[in-house]
């Protein structure tokens, strides 16, 4: 919100929002980001086969049966 978009990449958020960038415990590395449009983004980590399959959600599979953690983001729409 204070710079009026999503950042491009995580790295951008440290130091000023963040310390460092957080590790995803599965795969001991930087967790995934892309950002999606203007107004969201997907932030994911790799699932329970140890890969990075791109941050693919099928919607309607248990989260435990993911490719990859993912958790998609995207806003409330505004209020009228």
């Amino acid at each position: 919100m204070r710079h009026g978009a999503y950042p491009e990449t995580l790295a951008e958020l440290a130091p000023e929002f963040i310390e460092q960038l957080p590790v995803d415990i599965d795969a001991g590395a930087a967790f995934h980001y892309q950002r999606v449009g203007e107004a969201s983004f997907r932030l994911y980590g790799v699932g329970a086969n140890g890969q990075d399959d791109g941050g693919q959600f099928t919607i309607g599979v248990a989260e435990r049966n993911q490719l990859d953690a993912v958790w998609p983001y995207s806003p409330a729409p505004s209020a009228p």
